[in-house]
């Protein structure tokens, strides 16, 4: 079965059709397929047009509960924190960006931040004073397993009991490896 895509005029019976198994995976793709993107794909693959797996956009941490949004394109991957509107507008972000590996995992950057608030004792007006500031970091994030329905990774963050020094924006002590699952979040 096929779809009949090109036909030349003047002749009888010379038609040409895609395969019904490039039409699906045509159908399923959420972006446009241009010329140069399928020549790489038919040079390094047997069958380009084949269904990529569908990832859902928004995700739930099974060791956190938070949310996030997530966007698969080829070789990369882009990630983002869900934070409530206050957290946002006091400076609250999270997003991350990951590259493939060779071994077919990802790897990136995950930079975060929010606004602290700390207090400040001025000796020449003998007052104390509160002072508000954003401070942003910057760890490594792995993804060693990335399914439709599952994902596993790791990220490089302030140990549990670590102290966030607000006016230098410093963790006080090293960070760690902490693993994660993120599974499709219920709409």
């Amino acid at each position: 079965m096929g779809v009949l895509s090109f036909k030349l005029s003047g002749t009888e019976g010379l038609n040409f059709a895609i395969p019904i198994n490039y039409v699906r995976g045509l159908l399923q793709m959420d972006h446009a397929l241009d010329l140069a993107v399928l020549a790489q794909r038919l040079a390094s693959s047997v069958d380009a047009l084949a269904p990529t797996p569908v990832f859902p956009k928004r995700w739930k941490s099974l060791t956190s509960g938070t949310s996030r949004t997530l966007r698969v394109e080829g070789d990369r991957i882009y990630v983002e924190a869900l934070v409530s509107p206050e957290t946002k507008a006091g400076g609250g972000f999270g997003v991350g960006d990951l590259a493939k590996r060779s071994d077919g995992s990802f790897a990136g950057e995950w930079r975060y931040g929010g606004s602290c608030s700390y207090l400040d004792y001025s000796l020449a007006n003998l007052r104390t004073e509160e002072i508000t500031k954003t401070c942003t970091f910057s760890n490594p994030i792995e993804i060693s397993s990335l399914g439709p329905t599952r994902i596993e990774g790791r990220v490089r963050a302030p140990s549990q009991n670590a102290k966030l020094d607000c006016k230098k924006c410093k963790f006080k002590g090293n960070p760690e490896w902490e693993p994660f699952v993120w599974i499709p979040e219920a709409q």
